[in-house]
């Protein structure tokens, strides 16, 4: 029961209905018997900065933040964590009294879904550069893979980003191609675009052309589906390709985030069991 007591966790994002973060934490909270609401909240992109203060001002513990706000939410926090600091983007914030801290547990759930995926080295393609692909190249660069291509619709977000990583990781080799041109042959190709996200389709003829190029290449798509596979997962998959969805980074990235907001150890199995069977979208 919620009363004068109960503490608050927010998610911000836009959109967020297809989010399957509340039935995670919240199934995480009731297991360990705490007293903390999580709930969503959809938030116009021009009142983002209205709603982080006035989650602050009402003494939230802390929210975790989805597209489109990442970037935007690294650039408010007073505090950044080295996984901020690496990456640019922020997807956790906890609010302390010394004022609020940022973090980027994306960083931890993409690590789990390249392991599971079985593939921790080699060449890689990106598509994306917003603030899950800032979190992604952070891994891939970090990790070895090399080269790395970026595909994105904006070359100069690209290079902001390929700027930001190269002050960190200066021998990392990175390439960029133009939207809908593709490398042979990568190991892995990393979907963290919202290309998947319901009412976002991908371009007539992209998912082929991609696949086709990258034949036997593991996937990660960070975008999940509430009816099952990704049109790329699936698409992957009906070609023969290892490929999950974005549920198992949302699964690491959320256990993480909890760790943080409440200081108890995640109940992993149970935030797993919560999300398996979905109703959800994207990796927050």
């Amino acid at each position: 029961m919620i009363d004068a007591n109960t503490s608050l966790i927010a998610l911000l994002g836009n959109p967020i209905s297809h989010s399957l973060s509340p039935r995670m934490h919240m199934a995480a909270i009731s297991h360990l018997g705490l007293n903390i609401c999580y709930l969503a909240f959809c938030v116009p992109e021009s009142r983002f900065e209205s709603a982080f203060c006035g989650l602050e001002a009402l003494g939230a513990m802390g929210a975790n933040i989805t597209i489109p706000f990442k970037e935007r939410a690294f650039a408010l926090v007073d505090h950044s964590d080295i996984s901020a600091e690496a990456t640019g983007a922020v997807n956790t914030i906890v609010f302390a009294e010394n004022g609020s801290v940022g973090y980027n547990t994306d960083v931890i759930g993409i690590k789990e879904a390249l392991k599971s995926l079985g593939h921790t080295s080699g060449s890689a393609l990106l598509l994306g550069a917003g603030g899950a692909s800032r979190a992604a190249l952070h891994v891939l660069a970090e990790s070895g893979f090399s080269p790395i291509w970026i595909v994105n619709r904006s070359e100069d977000r690209v290079q902001k980003l390929i700027k930001g990583l190269k002050k960190r990781l200066p021998d990392a080799e990175i390439e960029v191609l133009p939207f809908g041109n593709f490398p042979p042959s990568p190991s892995v190709v990393i979907n963290a675009t919202s290309l998947g996200l319901q009412g976002n389709p991908y371009p007539e003829g992209f998912v082929d052309s991609l696949l086709g190029a990258a034949d036997c290449a593991k996937v990660l798509d960070l975008v999940y589906s509430p009816h099952g596979a990704t049109p790329l997962v699936d698409a992957a998959r009906r070609r023969g390709m290892a490929a999950i969805d974005g549920i198992e980074v949302l699964l690491h990235q959320g256990a993480a985030a909890f760790e943080l907001f409440t200081k108890e150890k995640a109940p992993l199995d149970v935030m797993r069991r919560a999300i398996e069977s979905r109703s959800g979208g994207e990796e927050a």
